[in-house]
């Protein structure tokens, strides 16, 4: 693995300090090696025939990005003419189709993502295949399928069907379910267990005896937890059962986020997928039902960001991609930023921090990955453009001008790869 050396541009850090000029960045052994570059040091690199240079003159560098909530194995999108009805597919072909969304969703400069749940355990084989240096694709933190219960987010079949080994979700309704399940999904090599509360949060539909059973397992196989609760109660159970971040929270009020904060647990609204749906769901043919669905638990996600903002507690990225033909690939990883911008009142080097940095939790790396500091691995995308001028506008044709993943140039217009 060759040197890299990196000069001139504008530099986000991810660590939520002001964008500065580039000191000069240094990439060794796929990691950032130093941060600042001596003027005589950098004239024996350029020197160096070894060494690959970078002129970043006008351009703006940041860390890749962490979507925290990105799903490979849905069925989506535009698959549905082969697929058939919605997440019906072999696990032959889902493979080959997840290997193909991971490689869209790298070169978009996204070089991490978690994976919330999905079929089989797919997700996992991906991921070690991007270890292996089998396929191309980001760092993955994989969950295998979702632990429902009667009425929760992933129970869509009928009950003389219950939970098809095919689907996202399997159906567990005892606390002894539940446990055999995290056991069974650990033993198949998940990093994440994902449970699934109601789809729109306006039930709960699991316990907080439940769920400390489901969270203790989960921990004691030195694995993390993490939730979909859009609902008030879930969110406090949640909190209270001490999983390692919620997602969503949108009816969470006061009373549940002085939980949340003094638990600090992060909180990923994920309500890219939510705008969306709201701005373009028409055009889809999303029913006008879910539509309206969707600006309702909005416009209460509204609400609990300003909410969160004043108990200071922590906001990670995530969008949903990939859980519906809406939600493509390589479109819309950036555009949680805009919204933690426009709602939550982030400063865009705050927002930066949000979807780099802070998201290392969603990979099990925090303080390893997500920001550009010595010894922290050498995941960075330069562009054209100042992304905080509209983030999701990083993800525009021609926009990334180089891709670099643990000290691999991925792709770059400036010469040697």
């Amino acid at each position: 693995m060759k040197t890299i050396l990196i000069q001139g541009g504008k530099l986000y850090n991810g660590l939520g300090d002001p964008v500065k000029k580039n000191p000069g960045l240094i990439i060794k052994n796929g990691i950032f090696q130093q941060v600042g570059v001596e003027e005589n040091e950098s004239h024996q690199l350029l020197s160096d025939p070894k060494v690959i240079k970078i002129n970043a003159t006008n351009k703006w560098i940041m860390p890749g990005l962490i979507d925290g909530h990105c799903h490979l194995t849905f069925g989506h999108p535009d698959w549905s003419p082969i697929i058939g009805d919605g997440n019906v597919q072999s696990a032959e072909l889902c493979t080959l189709r997840a290997a193909e969304n991971a490689k869209s969703v790298l070169m978009s400069g996204v070089t991490g993502i978690s994976i919330p749940g999905g079929a089989w355990f797919t997700d996992v084989a991906i991921r070690d295949a991007i270890k292996h240096g089998i396929i191309q694709g980001p760092h993955i933190f994989a969950a295998g399928r979702f632990i429902s219960t009667y009425g929760s987010i992933a129970d869509t079949s009928p009950t003389s069907i219950e939970s098809p080994h095919l689907g996202i979700g399997v159906l567990t309704n005892t606390k002894e379910e539940m446990l055999k399940e995290v056991r069974y999904q650990v033993k198949n090599g998940v990093d994440l267990i994902k449970v699934g509360d109601s789809p729109w949060g306006d039930e709960q539909m699991i316990s907080y005896e439940e769920l400390k059973v489901i969270t203790n397992e989960t921990h004691r196989r030195k694995r993390k937890v993490t939730i979909h609760a859009r609902g008030a109660g879930s969110t406090q159970i949640a909190a209270n059962a001490g999983v390692d971040w919620i997602m969503h929270a949108d009816y969470a009020r006061e009373e549940e986020l002085e939980i949340v904060a003094k638990k600090k647990i992060p909180i990923m609204p994920t309500i890219s997928a939510l705008e969306v749906v709201c701005n373009y769901g028409n055009e889809h043919g999303v029913p006008q039902s879910i539509i309206d669905k969707m600006r309702y638990n909005l416009d209460q996600s509204i609400i609990m960001l300003e909410l969160a903002k004043e108990f200071n507690i922590k906001l990670l990225c995530g969008t949903d991609s990939g859980n519906s033909p809406i939600m493509k690939y390589g479109k819309y990883h950036a555009l949680e930023l805009d919204m933690l911008v426009k709602y939550a009142g982030y400063s865009p080097e705050m927002a930066i921090k949000a979807a780099t940095s802070d998201n290392a939790i969603t990979l099990g790396m925090e303080g390893k990955i997500g920001a550009i500091a010595i010894n922290y691995i050498a995941d960075l995308i330069i562009m054209k453009d100042d992304p905080s001028k509209k983030f999701s506008s990083i993800h525009n044709d021609g926009n990334i001008q180089c891709l670099i993943q643990k000290g691999h140039i991925v792709q770059s217009i400036f010469g040697e790869i």
